[in-house]
């Protein structure tokens, strides 16, 4: 039983549910409504005591090789299924068209790493400061990522992952703003308006947002999809699938195999295009490329 804990958590179930169709019908899932989808899983700790382990892994292969991938090949798979099977071929088709950025520029990837700083926890040191820490493997501790899908239904989407250490804010959501063509039938859209689907750590359901794109007014209600998931950890869902030899979550080989090529291949191309790695002080939003150097030929 391979498991990846993060489709166990309330989100996860809530995606699934919203996918299967206890959500609200009639909304295009496709490049006609959706107009871009992004995946944030900010941390407010640092990596006291633990940077030796973190140091040989870093955040892109940390979070975003299963966690973050496996939650947007839930959200763009045909439909997730009841079966297991299916279910896994589905996201397994998903993840191996996913491709990474065609130009190793701001946009599309961006590699840090946090300095000092001040966050909700108290005083930070540099990452380079930690035990165990070899600063010539240039271990990133945040990093933010434009995918594309090779798919028809999907030309155009820009796809955004970010995560990162010892920032300030710890939002944990998945956000889908759609199109303003787009007309779920739940409400008339606004004029100049899109709409954003938030799916959120912190709160089980649904969040349905209307944005006013020139004042910024937004309004706001939340469903209730699925089922209850009222003080049961992930891990108490996973004992539970194992248990009950339910494979519906499990993960295939095949899943696997497609995000490591993928992971691999961005983690290349970072590299052999000498991009830079940037700072970001701890307890800030990230990294500010704007108003730092880029690579030259002659970084590593």
């Amino acid at each position: 039983f391979r498991a990846d804990h993060f489709l166990f958590h309330a989100m996860s179930r809530d995606i699934t549910a919203f996918r299967s169709g206890d959500g609200p019908d009639g909304l295009g899932w496709n490049a006609e409504a959706v107009e871009r989808i992004a995946i944030t899983w900010d941390e407010a700790s640092a990596l006291a005591g633990r940077a030796a382990y973190y140091d040989r892994t870093g955040a892109l292969r940390d979070m975003v090789q299963s966690h973050l991938l496996q939650y947007l090949a839930l959200l763009v798979s045909d439909g997730p299924s009841r079966s297991g099977a299916s279910r896994s071929a589905e996201k397994a088709a998903v993840l191996d068209r996913l491709r990474p950025w065609s130009t190793p520029d701001h946009e599309r990837a961006v590699f840090a790493r946090y300095t000092a700083g001040r966050t909700r926890d108290g005083q930070v040191g540099a990452y380079l400061d930690e035990a165990g820490v070899d600063a010539g493997r240039s271990t990133e501790t945040f990093v933010s990522l434009t995918l594309e899908l090779d798919h028809r239904d999907w030309i155009g989407v820009p796809f955004r992952l970010r995560s990162g250490k010892a920032l300030g804010t710890g939002e944990r959501a998945v956000e889908i703003v759609l199109r303003g063509a787009a007309k779920p039938p739940w409400r008339p859209l606004p004029a100049g308006a899109n709409r954003a689907i938030r799916f959120e750590m912190a709160s089980p359901g649904v969040a349905i947002e209307v944005v006013r794109d020139r004042t910024g007014v937004r309004s706001r209600r939340r469903l209730e999809v699925g089922e209850t998931t009222a003080g049961l950890p992930a891990s108490a869902w996973l004992l539970r699938a194992v248990l009950a030899k339910d494979h519906r979550l499990a993960l295939s080989s095949a899943e696997i195999a497609s995000s490591w090529r993928l992971i691999d291949a961005i983690r290349d191309r970072w590299r052999s295009a000498g991009s830079a790695l940037y700072d970001y002080p701890a307890g800030s939003t990230g990294p500010d490329i704007e108003g730092q150097p880029t690579a030259s030929e002659d970084d590593p």
